[in-house]
């Protein structure tokens, strides 16, 4: 069986590859968020799938059974997808690649997408994560960019802290862009940082500032106003989320003076610390649960 099956060959010019990983690179899901925007606004053409089949766990990462028709049952499996985007207005054309982090055999894996991606003249890989942090969700989003290649961090200066010094665990998005370096493909990933008080609900702000970052570098002219509403949604939920918890509005504040150089600023609070009352399991369920109730109820509002 093959691990790669294409659809259609593009012939593309110059093509970057944007790509994204659900799964623990993906804080909030903010990165494959991210992709999908691009796939979605650009109408982008999915010409390659990689076969789930030797490189996930089932029982760990289900597939999904829908009915359709009313008796026909589908099941959509784990997806790991190519789409490709043609821009006669840039010098390049754009690869986006959607995946999930495999649980078995990483090196297969990550050589067929540096092999498509050869295969396909890639010119640069551009990869995007999402990072648990200490940050406020009151705050502008932290981004940082890594990449052995100055050029490709100058075209991010000032908008990404650059470099990284991490030392530890990592993902398949260090797997790939290491993979990518050693064969000559110059390769960064933009990381955007996630309050970890949201770890597990979606983040517009941070979603649509990658994608500034990505406009920033390749001048997509990307139009992001259908972001205002679902940050100020978002804004809202959590600004009455956090109000319901004394501790945890305690400990936002000071993640805001912190970032501000103030901590004296807070001095009286009461003492919060992440590993402490705002870093409980049962706080950060109690919030999560609240969020996830009132987009609950938007949602209905809309319909």
């Amino acid at each position: 069986m093959e691990d790669l099956t294409y659809s259609e060959r593009p012939t593309l010019r110059n093509p970057v590859m944007i790509g994204a990983f659900a799964g623990w690179n993906d804080a909030a899901g903010v990165a494959t968020a991210a992709v999908q925007f691009l796939i979605q606004n650009w109408s982008a053409v999915k010409f390659a799938s990689i076969d789930p089949e030797e490189f996930y766990v089932f029982t760990r990462v289900r597939p999904h059974v829908y009915i359709e028709g009313g008796t026909h049952r589908r099941i959509e499996w784990p997806a790991n997808d190519f789409y490709y985007h043609v821009d006669p207005t840039s010098p390049h054309d754009f690869i986006l690649f959607s995946g999930i982090e495999p649980q078995l055999k990483w090196k297969r894996y990550t050589n067929i997408v540096d092999d498509t991606a050869r295969e396909c003249g890639v010119t640069t890989l551009l990869t995007l994560g999402g990072l648990l942090r200490d940050v406020a969700h009151t705050l502008p989003s932290h981004l940082s960019a890594s990449s052995p290649d100055p050029e490709l961090l100058g075209r991010l200066k000032g908008v990404a802290a650059m470099g990284s010094r991490y030392e530890g665990p990592t993902g398949v998005l260090g797997v790939l862009n290491t993979l990518c370096q050693a064969r000559g493909l110059p390769a960064v990933t933009i990381w955007g940082s996630v309050p970890h008080y949201l770890s597990s609900v979606a983040n517009p702000r941070v979603t649509r500032d990658i994608l500034k970052a990505l406009d920033g570098m390749f001048d997509l002219k990307l139009v992001l106003r259908e972001f205002s509403k679902e940050i100020a949604e978002f804004d809202t939920r959590v600004a009455e989320g956090v109000a319901h918890n004394a501790e945890l509005a305690a400990y936002v504040k000071q993640l805001e003076a912190r970032d501000r150089g103030e901590e004296e600023a807070v001095a009286g609070e009461p003492e919060t610390t992440a590993e402490g009352a705002a870093g409980t399991e049962s706080i950060l369920k109690e919030l999560e649960d609240f969020l996830k109730r009132r987009r609950g109820e938007s949602s209905q509002d809309d319909a």
